[in-house]
């Protein structure tokens, strides 16, 4: 059976708690670390009665899953062809008819619909609609039928962008002319992107980005024959609708206008301006969020506060159980993802920095709350290690938080290992369960990660903070931490290593540069390490908007070449005099390999330690986990020859 009994709820108390076992196990390997999920992007059904999700049975072939709730029965109703294809996106969008998008390759998405009747005489009927590139969904309209509102990209008389449709969504033979065209705006320069409709069908909102990077969001008003242009919102500043109310007068948006941070509000567009914040705090950006489409409302906001999630629940019928559900899961984040039409049935995720995550199907009526299917199954939450996180004021002011997790049978002090983030702007880390960390904690290493100046989830001032701070600011950020985390905990500072990838593998490297003394050795996978030659890539040259952030974050390619010299690893080689290790994906169309073959050129002229290792069929990131794999084995050997291992093997 895939569901099994986990707790009761009655009138908001826990009756029963069953936790997990704990059992003695031995050291997982490397490639357990990195296996794709096995039950993930799970969705309720309008009706409550059928859950879908995306599973795993090899690492190859992922599948479209349909639980029934009611028989307690689940049948896998699509296969992708191999590891190049994925799925994503699941959503229902009636009580029969789940949609998708079908990846093949790097590029190459479709839109899926599976209408599913359930099974008869042993089978599974379900009805496959697979629609072409460059259509993608809009709106469900009233979730109770096949009608739905989908957009197509294509070159019009009124210029370039999405135009939109009425179709069936099981019929992909749909097709798109005028007669099922909805009345939408178009500017010859703005391709818009975003659309909001009200419960009858009408488009109310459009949006979109202008090549400079600016967004123009337009309004039907009732009564109006002519859209009108409402709000101009600069680049970088943020005003993103997210639901708008049944009369199409008030907007429901989240924004940073006029504050710091992301909060969320209520617009009166007649008024063109805020009139109610519904959640905004000072010290967090809203970083995530729910959206019903039963209620046409957003349901929840999800904030983070020292790199730890929260929730602040909207619904009022799902907050009346939270705290029941909360406390059921004391140590760990409880995530509400759908709630059925009668508030009957309700799903939810839970995780912490030890579980990577579950979902559970709860039935309001009865309390009783059930397992549907966990993220990584092979992991004993009980057998991992609790991060914990801090912050440090620095001398200019700010507060920059940090998340560290220690051995639990190593001996001490521990050797450790700083993992920078990407980004820089804008990324940051959490305290939720890291893959990444784990492995080298039951290797025997100290973990820190720090979300130095430029991180985001705390405001626009700290973000904007660690704009053209590459190799300066924000490294210092992170040698002031890791010397409080020294004074605080049993970490060896002789022993100390800093690897991270793509920024993070650039800070790498600029801090054994700048910081010789403070670590032993350096790790960079698809790290840059020649700012001038970033803008030397296809990708910049033909993108205006792109060229235009990175000289906002990094610096001018023409006005500040020598600052961008000064700043880059192959300019400042002599200075390593620490080992370091370069790895690099030859597929990256993010940083080009020569990024990694200038370092290793320059450092083979200098008579420089070393180890250099590419992956040819590889990106900017990881996509097959035997290379997943190999790398954070050389990884963990090059960390054992540079600073040992914590682990007592004796």
């Amino acid at each position: 059976m895939f569901r099994g009994l986990v707790f009761l709820l009655a009138l908001g108390t826990i009756l029963a708690v069953l936790p997990p076992p704990a059992s003695a196990q031995s050291l997982l390997p490397v490639s357990d670390y990195f296996r794709q999920y096995a039950f993930f992007n799970a969705r309720l059904n309008p009706s409550g009665t059928l859950v879908a999700a995306l599973t795993r049975k090899d690492q190859d072939h992922q599948y479209v899953t349909i639980i029934d709730l009611r028989s307690q029965t689940s049948t896998n109703v699509i296969v992708t062809a191999g590891h190049v294809e994925y799925f994503s996106g699941l959503q229902w969008i009636s009580d029969d008819t789940v949609i998708f998008t079908d990846h093949v390759g790097e590029y190459d998405t479709r839109m899926i619909a599976v209408q599913w009747t359930g099974i008869h005489d042993h089978k599974s009927p379900a009805h496959v609609s697979i629609w072409k590139q460059g259509t993608v969904f809009v709106d469900p309209l009233s979730m109770n039928n096949d009608q739905v509102v989908v957009a197509r990209y294509s070159y019009g008389e009124e210029g370039k962008g999405y135009y939109l449709y009425k179709v069936n969504i099981n019929n992909a033979k749909s097709k798109m002319s005028e007669e099922n065209q909805m009345p939408a705006y178009q500017v010859s320069s703005i391709a818009m992107s975003k659309y909001l409709m009200d419960g009858n069908g009408r488009l109310i909102l459009e949006g979109g980005q202008d090549s400079g990077g600016q967004w123009h969001y337009y309004w039907a008003a009732t009564g109006k024959k002519a859209w009108i242009q409402f709000k101009l919102v600069p680049q970088n500043q943020v005003f993103n609708p997210a639901a708008i109310s049944s009369d199409g007068r008030d907007l429901f948006v989240f924004s940073n206008l006029g504050r710091n941070t992301i909060g969320y509000f209520e617009y009166d567009l007649a008024k063109g301006d805020f009139t109610k914040a519904l959640f905004a705090r000072n010290d967090a950006d809203v970083t995530d969020y729910i959206y019903d489409w039963i209620t046409r409302n957003v349901a929840a906001v999800k904030w983070d506060v020292g790199g730890a999630p929260h929730y602040y629940i909207l619904d009022p019928h799902l907050r009346a159980y939270m705290p029941a559900l909360q406390a059921a899961f004391p140590q760990d984040s409880v995530a509400p993802i759908d709630i059925s039409r009668d508030n009957h049935e309700l799903l939810v995720f839970v995780s912490s920095d030890t579980n990577p995550g579950s979902y559970y199907a709860v039935d309001l009526k009865t309390g009783q709350a059930e397992l549907l299917g966990k993220l990584t199954p092979w992991f004993n939450p009980g057998l991992m290690v609790h991060v914990h996180s801090s912050s440090i004021r620095t001398p200019d002011g700010f507060s920059v938080t940090y998340i560290l997790a220690l051995p639990r049978q190593s001996v001490r002090p521990y050797p450790m290992v700083v993992i920078p983030h990407g980004g820089p702007i804008g990324i940051f880390d959490t305290t939720g369960f890291d893959s990444e960390t784990q492995l080298l904690v039951s290797r025997g290493y100290a973990v820190l990660k720090v979300n130095y100046r430029g991180s985001g989830g705390s405001g626009k001032i700290f973000e904007n903070a660690g704009k053209k701070q590459w190799g300066r600011k924000i490294e210092d950020d992170i040698e002031q931490v890791v010397q409080a985390v020294l004074k605080s905990s049993p970490v060896d500072p002789g022993r100390i290593c800093i690897f991270g990838a793509s920024y993070g593998g650039y800070s790498a490297i600029m801090s054994v540069i700048r910081y010789p003394n403070l670590y032993k050795c350096a790790a960079s996978y698809a790290g840059v390490t020649d700012l001038p030659l970033l803008y030397d890539s296809s990708v910049v040259q033909s993108n205006k908007l792109v060229r235009d952030d990175m000289a906002d974050i990094i610096g001018n390619p023409t006005t500040d070449i020598t600052q961008l010299e000064n700043y880059s690893p192959v300019y400042l080689a002599k200075k390593i005099t620490r080992p370091v290790f370069i790895a690099q994906g030859m597929k990256d169309t993010r940083v080009d390999p020569e990024q990694a073959y200038r370092l290793k050129l320059v450092l083979d002229a200098l008579h420089k330690p070393y180890v250099f290792h590419i992956y040819k069929d590889e990106g900017h990131g990881f996509y097959k986990i035997d290379d997943e794999t190999d790398f954070y084995t050389r990884l963990l050997r090059f960390l054992k020859k540079n600073i040992g291992t914590g682990i007592n093997s004796g």
